[in-house]
């Protein structure tokens, strides 16, 4: 799963509106040409969350479909991260259920399931002959005999969010 944290684009202008209101309101006005206050804080619509940092160093937005759970009055990211692998006439992939303080960088796994690695593992020893393909590459066969894949649908989190 690819995370990115970006400046603001033209997508999130509405957000930033939203932003500038809140930290305005939250003390002293930012005065034009000045730096912004310090601030951080999380913007639910929907199905995303928005996480707004704004410093000296002007505001940023980290914003993806996160999904959020409160544990012990601390707020949790919960995401998933794809893993597996490409041949001409074989794919493979598996994904992993893991969780994140959003105070931390360290992140722990909740849910693998090693079934598609270890089929993963088997067609390797019984094919050594065989290179994985650029899963990015127009060349990725659209229908290859062997397919072993998972899936981790999130139905619902305990908690306020």
């Amino acid at each position: 799963m690819r995370r990115t944290v970006r400046t603001l684009g033209a997508t999130a202008r509405a957000l930033a509106v939203l932003a500038a209101s809140v930290l305005s309101a939250c003390g002293e006005a930012p005065q034009a040409g000045g730096t912004l206050p310090a601030a951080e804080f999380l913007f639910a619509a929907g199905d995303s969350t928005y996480w707004v940092r704004s410093s000296g160093e002007g505001m940023r937005v980290r914003s993806a479909p996160i999904l959020l759970t409160d544990v012990d009055g601390r707020l949790f990211e919960i995401f998933m991260s794809d893993d597996g692998a490409e041949y001409p006439d074989a794919s493979f992939a598996t994904v992993r259920l893991w969780s994140r303080a959003l105070r931390s960088t360290d992140s722990t796994l909740l849910f693998a399931d090693s079934t598609v690695l270890r089929a993963l593992a088997s067609w390797r020893k019984a094919h050594p002959a065989e290179l994985e393909v650029d899963p990015s590459a127009d060349d990725v066969p659209d229908d290859p005999r062997t397919v072993v894949h998972d899936e981790i649908e999130i139905l619902d989190v305990h908690g306020p969010y």
